[in-house]
């Protein structure tokens, strides 16, 4: 005897997972601040539990997460960018020293001091700036940081003092 199969109709399931994208809204607040904490899409995945790629998907379809991101990382590239021009330029601080004399009186003392231009930053600057006139100086890249300061060693006072003129 034989028995026939009976053919199950294919209807399509609405089964599979829920978006997570509400959760990932409900987080706006502190993705956001976590972009300005200077933390990365993957640092940011890890600390809301969810996979990267799961991330860049909704990134991919939502013009708010898009926008969330931007605006997000608009403060610490400013800061960063800050902080590379005054690498490259030079800048002074104030320093200050506490001391307790022999009386037990407290005194600070208050000191200006100056941080010099750093090389690396001054070519970093440069070579991303001004391409076409630093790049053109250069045959070839230098394979590591070191070498970098080793050509800019041998550029005179006065050379770096023109850079830095010229960046302000």
């Amino acid at each position: 005897m034989t028995t026939k199969k009976k053919k199950r109709s294919k209807k399509k399931s609405n089964a599979g997972r829920k978006s997570i994208y509400p959760r990932i809204k409900k987080d706006f607040p502190l993705i956001f601040q976590y972009l300005l904490d200077g933390l990365t899409e993957v640092e940011i995945c890890k600390k809301l539990g969810i996979a990267p790629s799961t991330f860049t998907k909704y990134k991919a379809q939502e013009e708010e997460l898009r926008e969330l991101l931007r605006e997000g990382k608009k403060r610490p590239d400013a800061e960063v960018k800050q902080s590379l021009f005054r690498s490259a330029t030079g800048y002074e601080y104030q320093e200050q020293k506490i001391t307790v004399d022999a009386e037990g009186k407290t005194k600070v003392e208050k000191t200006t001091k100056y941080m010099a231009p750093a090389p690396l930053s001054i070519f970093y600057w440069l070579n991303n700036r001004d391409p076409e006139n630093w790049r053109r100086q250069r045959k070839e890249k230098p394979n590591n940081p070191q070498e970098f300061e080793t050509e800019l060693e041998k550029l005179t006072e006065e050379d770096l003092d023109k850079m830095i003129e010229d960046l302000q």
